[in-house]
């Protein structure tokens, strides 16, 4: 009988403590992220990536158009003594068709991992503030057309999502292209692979906060226009991730930026390898940054997880 009350004393101390941990503002969001499904959502995507490092740019689809529109190098230099590896000649050939397919499959496979990450916000988002409210998933249901009130089909929220992605990434790709330009990336000569560049970090960049969060408003002056603007100024300015999603994206949003700035280092030197022409190392090493830095925000949401785990069991001591 003092053993069985002992144990619902205990049992009861425990959802207590459970209670009190997750109650917390810095503890909540653990509590309703998916660490196992984000380990497999990253597995999956440096897969997927890595096929579209080395396999894509392979492709016989469209390669004559896309080698016909882009152009090819003229006469790539190579050294006679280390000659250039077959695998990596198709790689070489035209860096702007190169830098197309990586545009193209990390848009796809950033798009997928984008959408998790935005469940996985709205999820801990409705919990924290009203519990029994579902996530809105329709835009407005009518507008006003020569005057009458027309009713149109609702917008699901993954369009719209999608939508301010797009808009991200076409307005943020101008901006990284003067940046690039600025750091003494050739502008005449190579002006569509240093296009694309620009496509490329904008995906690994903003599309996916994008994506999770929308679009901050300069103009709006609305509690939630407000507090995105906040959740912006918060992620990319003070770099303050308070959440496994918040880490989730900018993490990899950082290690893309910093591995494009070092794949640039080997481009000047006197190696006469076809890799070294601009920008196929800044472009690889930024899908390679960008998933470094997802190893990394994974690793650190675990030590975390790891860290309320320990102070759960203590507090149920």
């Amino acid at each position: 009988m003092a053993g069985s009350k002992k144990l619902k004393s205990k049992a009861a101390a425990t959802d207590a403590s459970d209670k009190k941990v997750n109650s917390n503002p810095e503890n909540a969001p653990y509590s309703l992220f998916p660490l196992s499904r984000y380990a497999s959502l990253l597995g999956s995507q440096t897969l997927g990536l890595g096929f579209t490092l080395g396999m894509l740019p392979r492709t016989r689809v469209l390669q004559n158009e896309l080698a016909s529109l882009f152009g090819t190098l003229d006469a790539p230099k190579t050294s006679q003594d280390h000659p250039q590896h077959p695998f990596l000649a198709p790689l070489t050939e035209s860096p702007a068709r190169t830098i197309f397919w990586l545009c193209a499959g990390s848009l796809v496979l950033i798009g997928w991992g984008a959408g998790s990450l935005r469940i996985w916000h709205k999820a801990s988002e409705t919990d924290r503030s009203h519990p029994t409210e579902q996530p809105s998933t329709t835009g407005s249901a009518e507008k006003t057309f020569l005057g009458t009130k027309v009713e149109r089909p609702p917008i699901p929220a993954r369009i719209l999502a999608s939508q301010d992605a797009a808009i991200a990434v076409a307005f943020s790709s101008p901006l990284v292209f003067v940046l690039l330009v600025l750091f003494g990336a050739p502008m005449s000569s190579h002006l569509i692979p240093t296009t694309f560049l620009a496509v490329l970090l904008s995906i690994l960049t903003v599309w996916t906060p994008a994506y999770t969060f929308g679009l901050p408003s300069l103009t709006s002056q609305t509690l939630k226009a407000e507090e995105r603007r906040q959740k912006w100024i918060g992620l990319f300015v003070e770099f303050s991730t308070r959440s496994p999603v918040d880490r989730a994206i900018v993490f990899p949003a950082i290690g893309a930026i910093i591995g494009c700035w070092l794949g640039a280092l080997p481009m000047p030197l006197d190696w006469d390898r076809p890799w070294q022409a601009w920008p196929l190392t800044s472009a690889y090493m930024a899908i390679i940054g960008h998933l470094i830095g997802s190893g990394i925000s994974l690793a650190v949401s675990i030590a975390q997880f790891l860290l309320i785990e320990a102070q759960l069991d203590k507090a149920a001591d």
